[in-house]
């Protein structure tokens, strides 16, 4: 069995058809194209030309403990049907730890399934209890037709260039000094968000005098109705709350509005009528370099953006 690190794209390719195996699932490939963004670390493990397990790390900066560091989000983990008990999730996740950490990654996080779990604990994960979501649900007469803030721009991919050099300048400054923090800087937030093909967001900023003060980004689920807020940022209370008036906009239905508990903010949401949910995602966090268990600490906020890279 070899372990690498997917390079070509034939090799990629396999990953890709690996992946679609293990879960049943497909994308166009429009998708992985934007997947296979050379910020994200693609591992196989191969016997002969034949690709039994892939991993990969999604890299970004952070603010770990105060400190400005390289971080990575752990994703698409999985082992092929046919190579399932040959323990290749925990023999290809210590490589990949290993790799990552000699690269200079620091700290790394996963929002990993319930089955997933036992693995990533065995490797040395430090596994933190459920995070919850906080919710709100909304009533009919709730609902905001316009923006009436003239502060509040709606984002597109056309006109985020004109804020490029003040949204990363906001992106540094509002992590600043925090336990943990992913810095979404402008080539990272453009990627994550506005060059997604597959993503249909609604993204606004709040600026003032050439300066971005905060931001939002939202997600409509039909099939629930629900409106995720999978992103937020804001340098005071009066934008946050501004910013959440924007979810109004959203002309369809709408019977709930959640957002991840893990968010700094968690304190603004209460005030603004949000609640514990008995939905949650997992947690896990571990440190290449020391391999000692991870403290996220109080001024954690935890924002990966839209689910993990599939």
């Amino acid at each position: 069995m070899e372990f690498r690190l997917l390079m070509e794209d034939s090799q990629k390719l396999k990953f890709v058809h690996g992946w679609e195996h293990a879960f049943s699932r497909s994308f166009e490939m429009r998708d992985y194209e934007w997947i296979f963004d050379p910020r994200n670390l693609v591992y196989g493990a191969f016997e002969q030309d034949t690709l039994c397990a892939g991993y990969c790390i999604l890299q970004s900066q952070a603010v770990f403990q105060g400190n400005l560091v390289k971080s990575g989000l752990c994703n698409n983990v999985f082992v092929t049907p046919e190579y399932q008990g040959c323990h290749l999730f925990t023999k290809l996740g210590r490589y990949v730890l290993s790799a990552v950490g000699e690269m200079g990654i620091q700290i790394l996080v996963g929002l990993p399934n319930e089955s997933s779990l036992p693995g990533h604990r065995r490797v040395g994960w430090t596994t933190f209890p459920p995070n919850f979501y906080l919710e709100k649900k909304i009533l009919e007469d709730e609902s905001v037709t316009q923006l009436e803030d003239e502060r509040i721009t709606l984002m597109t991919s056309l006109n985020f260039p004109l804020w490029k050099e003040a949204f990363t300048e906001f992106a540094f400054k509002i992590s600043s000094g925090r336990s943990f923090s992913i810095i979404k800087e402008a080539d990272y937030f453009s990627w994550r968000y506005l060059r997604r093909p597959s993503g249909d967001y609604k993204i606004f900023i709040y600026q003032e005098h050439g300066r971005v003060k905060g931001y939002v980004v939202y997600k409509y689920y039909q099939p629930f109705k629900r409106i995720h807020i999978l992103d937020v940022e804001a340098e005071n209370e009066t934008v946050f709350f501004e910013l959440l008036k924007a979810a109004g906009t959203i002309k369809e239905s709408v019977s709930l509005i959640n957002v991840l508990s893990s968010t700094i903010y968690a304190d603004y949401f209460s005030r603004a009528g949000y609640c514990k949910s008995a939905e949650y995602s997992n947690l896990i966090a571990y440190d290449p370099l020391s391999k000692a268990p991870v403290s996220l600490g109080d001024t954690c906020n935890l924002v990966i953006g839209d689910n993990e890279v599939f």
